[in-house]
């Protein structure tokens, strides 16, 4: 917790100053007092008695707002019973010691409104908080913002993933259905409550007026009391609701999720809702399966408020780097990415007048970061919320308190304008020869050269060297004018062509039912055509190792390319390691945990680790048969005998003899520490994969010498673990001498994230140049393939992203892309939908397509309320004059 305290009354000193709303102050001052920002400037006197933080080489920037959380809910956040439930109130279960209120001001994160769940039409009315861990509810809760009610849309709302449905609605036009009937019985509760009033008026002696909190809350959404912020996803159910709003006279106030909204973005903009978007996450259920990550510049480009959001306990923490990728996908500015999580979502809020950016007179709500916050490697270090820390990094007795990252940070770090405006076009060689010329060359294993050049041949590197190489004669000659050429990102492990959509089971083949399947390949299984390999090829990851995850024994992984026709063609190593899920090991204090928590969820977790002592007896078992089956079929060969036939012994046998990699994943302590005992008692090429823990046993791993694949660093601590537990743990590794390399989380739809996840662990220790190594040659070394993939190199696999910036950031733009020798554009599904979509917008605007609203008089059954009551539909977001 903070040691520094201010009591409201700070002035920072020295920051480049990020105001969001009125340009960067290089160098610059902002005083506090009583919470509120005061006076900002180049340099400002401190008043007496008020705490001085002296912040040069720092960037101040307004403290990030989360649009769309449910941290700091106590007891659930569905009340899923009936369809309607819009009583219900999240401001009655608002706790403060949930763990995720420190963990996201640890990212910078100040506000952040608390949503019902998705499970009805019309769920709760939401909370707006600020972060201040360990305060009672009351001194959280901000109430002087607009209320707002959550409404969901599709999947979740019509429970498709439910084989017995028992509650109405089961399909979109359901959902539309319940809309209807909600607002007309609210209408008429209305009409009776005015007709009571007007009674009571005249003089008629009444009984008290019988209140209904459901149509209460129903009739002030129709009042334009309540805003509307909506759960929805396909640009049909959007479409829908807009109008049906509309026929109401009702602006929707947000829409959250909104992944299809680009489809529709002229309609979003012309009826006024804000979007609360993720950054990138798709293809996790069917209707996130269009989703793409230039959602949000598409929408900003129509005109629409954007904001970027969680939903998640662990992306919240690092929302600034999530709001960098805007500018990757669809080329956002330095502003516009930035107010997407600060001022964008406190006008979404109602709040603006107040929150979201650094003003005179508005909360001292102020994070504090080493470096700009679109800076990949950039960590936060100080959070201010209204003028008090809430989270401090350094205590300043060890050392500074604040310890800025060295050069300048006044503008986010992008290529120069040449240089992202330099388009790459490659026409195919018949015969594969190709001079990659005038290139900044990071060989990643050597130095990097300046105006270098490359010579594919045949696949491979042939030449590297400058720019005096010489062009083999019929080469096709690409001058990349100062462009970055990087080596192909290598992940180390995932269900990429596995897996298409997470919610689909037909979809999935990474997890089979038998515990014990070594002879399963997951390289016969790969879809050569899934878009999830396009969509991460454009995040410069170019080879992975794909691997069944079922089971005790999963099978056998493979390497692939990130591209090719069929799956033989994808896959350049296979049956390249086995792969074994260590079976989970009890925390010490287990019965302690569980003593806190309701006895059936109690008896579910032990149960997890009953049956552990069984599998590991079993699993070594399986390693000594088949060691053994190696030595009958030995024996029988030397005999001339013919040897007995057993498909899994056989496909084992090679991993328990110590010849191919065991890949064990193991990612808490106890499981770490499982898996190196396995490896020394069976003798095994051991590899292990998770390793979230590892940092807690660097020294036994050291003294193993068992390298770790890290599943990435972009998920949550334990509670009683540091904030950064997993943001420097490649830091620390490395500082152990452990052999480590970085990889995404396993999910197919995750692993264009790795660069991100190597950002984050540079951002936290591990130096940049070693966080480049471990998504490029470490995992090459690991896994055996170091002489073909990994760095730029002659005689190895032409893997070469083509890039404007630095390969781990989030703001670089990739321009082009070389694997296995062959150009490669960067083009995939996604960005097909961005382009088609961006031509409906144009075609809108010029009059050629109709806009997708009914702009006529409302259906007689859909009368709308009060012009007086109600906001016009393309009237601007709530501001202080609706509070």
């Amino acid at each position: 917790m903070p040691s520094l305290k201010t009591g409201g009354d700070v002035l920072i000193t020295g920051a480049t100053i990020l105001t969001v709303t009125n340009g960067t102050i290089p160098h610059g001052s902002i005083l506090v007092r009583n919470g509120k920002i005061a006076e900002i400037g180049e340099s400002i006197e401190a008043p007496e008695g008020v705490t001085v933080i002296e912040a040069d080489g720092m960037v101040a920037m307004p403290g990030i707002i989360d649009t769309h959380s449910h941290m700091a809910i106590s007891g659930g956040v569905n009340e899923g019973s009936l369809s309607i439930v819009a009583e219900v109130r999240v401001k009655d279960v608002v706790t403060g010691d949930d763990v995720t209120i420190y963990q996201a001001a640890a990212g910078g994160v100040t506000a952040a409104r608390l949503l019902h769940g998705s499970a009805n039409t019309i769920g709760g009315q939401d909370a707006v908080i600020k972060l201040k861990y360990g305060q009672a509810a009351r001194d959280l809760i901000l109430r002087d913002g607009p209320q707002g009610i959550k409404f969901a849309l599709g999947e979740n709302v019509t429970r498709k993933r439910s084989d017995d449905p028992d509650r109405f609605p089961f399909t979109r036009p359901g959902v539309e259905a319940v809309l209807v009937r909600a607002f007309d019985e609210a209408r008429q509760y209305q009409a009776r409550r005015r007709a009571y009033a007007d009674a009571i008026a005249s003089g008629e002696d009444l009984p008290p007026f019988r209140r209904d909190l459901r149509l209460e809350a129903l009739a002030e959404i129709l009042d334009g009391k309540i805003k509307i912020h909506s759960h929805c996803y396909r640009a049909d159910e959007i479409l829908m609701l807009l109008r049906t709003a509309e026929s109401y006279g009702i602006r929707v106030q947000s829409l959250q999720h909104v992944l299809e909204g680009y489809k529709v973005a002229a309609e979003i903009a012309a009826h006024g809702a804000s979007n609360s978007t993720f950054s990138d996450w798709y293809a996790y259920k069917v209707e996130a399966y269009d989703a793409i990550p230039h959602n949000a510049a598409l929408l900003t480009e129509a005109g629409a408020n954007v904001c970027i959001k969680s939903d998640s306990g662990e992306e919240v923490r690092h929302l600034s780097m999530e709001a960098a990728k805007m500018v990757r996908y669809g080329g956002v500015s330095e502003q516009e990415a930035l107010a997407m999580v600060t001022i964008n979502p406190a006008r979404e809020l109602g709040l603006d007048y107040r929150l979201g950016s650094i003003e005179v007179g508005k909360d001292a709500d102020i994070a504090l970061f080493d470096a700009h916050p679109l800076d990949g490697f950039a960590q936060c270090q100080l959070t201010l919320i209204d003028g008090e820390v809430a989270f401090q990094r350094y205590s300043g007795e060890d050392g500074p308190l604040l310890r800025p990252r060295p050069g300048d940070h006044v503008t986010m770090p992008v290529a120069s304008d040449d240089l992202r405006g330099r388009t790459v076009e490659v026409t195919p060689n018949p015969e594969g020869t190709y001079a990659l010329v005038n290139g900044r060359i990071h060989t990643v294993s050597g130095p990097t050269i300046e105006g270098g050049t490359i010579i594919i041949q045949d696949g491979l590197i042939a030449e590297l060297g400058g720019g005096e190489t010489a062009v083999p004669e019929g080469a096709t000659t690409v001058d990349l004018g100062g462009l970055d050429v990087w080596p192909g990102m290598i992940d180390g492990g995932s269900d990429l062509g596995l897996n298409e959509i997470g919610s689909i089971s037909a979809t999935q083949d990474a997890r089979e039912l038998a515990p014990y399947q070594p002879e399963l390949r997951a390289s016969v299984a790969i879809n050569a055509d899934s878009a999830l390999i396009g969509a991460n090829r454009l995040g410069g990851v170019l080879s992975g190792l794909v691997r069944p995850t079922g089971g005790t024994i999963s099978g056998q992984g493979a390497l692939i390319d990130l591209n090719g026709w069929i799956w033989s063609e994808l896959v350049q190593a296979d049956e390249l390691a086995l792969h074994v899920n260590v079976p989970p090991a009890p925390p010490s204090d287990l019965e302690q945990r569980l003593s806190q928590v309701p006895s059936q969820f109690a008896e579910r977790f032990r149960a997890r680790f009953s049956d552990r002592d069984k599998r590991l007896t079993e699993l070594k078992d399986a390693f000594r048969k088949a060691r053994s089956f190696a030595e009958v079929v030995r024996a029988a060969q030397e005999r001339g005998e013919r040897p007995p036939v057993d498909p899994r012994l056989e496909a084992l046998a090679p991993y328990a003899l110590g010849e191919k990699p065991v890949i064990l994943s193991a990612s808490g302590r106890g499981e770490i520490l499982t898996a190196i005992e396995l490896a020394e008692e069976l003798g095994l090429k051991a590899i292990i994969s998770g390793g979230a823990d590892a940092w807690k046993v660097a020294d036994r791993l050291k003294e193993a010498g068992i390298p770790v694949l890290v599943t990435g660093t972009h998920h949550n601590p334990g509670r009683d673990e540091p904030y950064d537990a997993s943001y420097t743990n490649p830091a620390r590794l490395h500082e152990a001498g452990v052999t480590f390399a970085i990889s995404s989380n396993g999910d197919a739809s995750e692993v264009r994230n790795l660069p991100f996840e190597a950002a984050m662990a540079a951002a936290f220790g591990l130096p940049v140049d070693e966080a480049v190594k471990a998504v490029t040659l470490y995992p090459a070394q690991i896994l055996g393939v170091a002489d073909s993939i990994g760095s730029i190199e002659p005689g190895k696999r032409a893997n070469l992203v083509i890039a404007a910036g630095h390969l781990l950031q989030p703001t670089n733009e990739i321009k082009y892309l070389f694997i296995g020798g062959k150009p490669v554009p960067p083009e995939s599904r996604q960005t097909e939908l961005y382009e088609r979509y961006r031509r409906r917008l144009a075609e809108i605007r010029e009059g050629s397509s109709p806009l997708g609203l009914d702009r006529e008089p409302p259906h007689v059954t859909r009368g709308s309320v009060d012009a007086a009551n109600s906001p016009e539909p393309n009237e601007a977001s709530a501001d202080a004059s609706e509070r």
